[in-house]
């Protein structure tokens, strides 16, 4: 009864994160990416969904379940001159759990700049950058933890401005019946 109530506390500590976090939450698109196909398959879920590259943007505990290292490319065309590429590297450490570096870019295209009084400025790009780190492992009961930490910067022009943030999840596996995964993304309203 004592992990059925630990498990609950968690799950509403990390509910009311979730909430805290959207409200306030980080002006950079990017840090809320679908990253993986199987996640955007399945509508920008994944917190329970075994360990792959994607694990360090969907729940970095899924980094414990790493058998191999993997690499991965992405290159999306999202619409007109917008895309999105990004880099992921994920290395298994045996009994240490998982580690995960990831790179993101989306580039927005050129932007129409107008001033005050709504003449033609030229044109400024836009694009957001994002690096991330995770680190999964197992901690009790069948029960792995892991974080990332990230840093996104905002290209607007000559000017960017830049943020950091973390996602935290939890991942335990009920044998052939089922798996469970939580998470908290952008905890941090930065």
């Amino acid at each position: 009864w004592i992990l059925r109530f630990v498990l609950l506390v968690l799950l509403a500590v990390f509910s009311a994160v979730q909430v805290f976090a959207s409200m306030g939450g980080m002006p950079f698109e990017i840090a809320s990416k679908i990253t993986g196909p199987r996640q955007a398959a399945l509508g920008g879920t994944g917190v329970a969904l075994q360990g792959d590259y994607s694990s360090v943007s969907w729940n970095p505990a899924l980094l414990d379940n790493i058998n191999e290292s993997e690499l991965a490319a992405v290159h999306e065309f999202l619409f007109d001159d917008v895309f999105y590429d990004s880099l992921s590297f994920v290395y298994p450490a045996g009994r240490n759990g998982g580690f995960g570096i990831s790179a993101g870019y989306i580039n927005y295209g050129s932007v129409e700049v107008t001033g005050q009084e709504g003449e033609a400025e030229g044109t400024e790009n836009y694009s957001d950058i994002i690096i991330s780190a995770g680190y999964g492992r197992a901690l009790f009961y069948g029960v792995k933890g892991g974080i990332t930490l990230k840093t996104v910067n905002k290209i607007m022009g000559n000017v960017s401005y830049t943020g950091f943030n973390a996602d935290i999840g939890f991942f335990r596996t009920a044998g052939e019946i089922a798996d469970f995964g939580i998470m908290a993304r952008n905890i941090l309203p930065l």
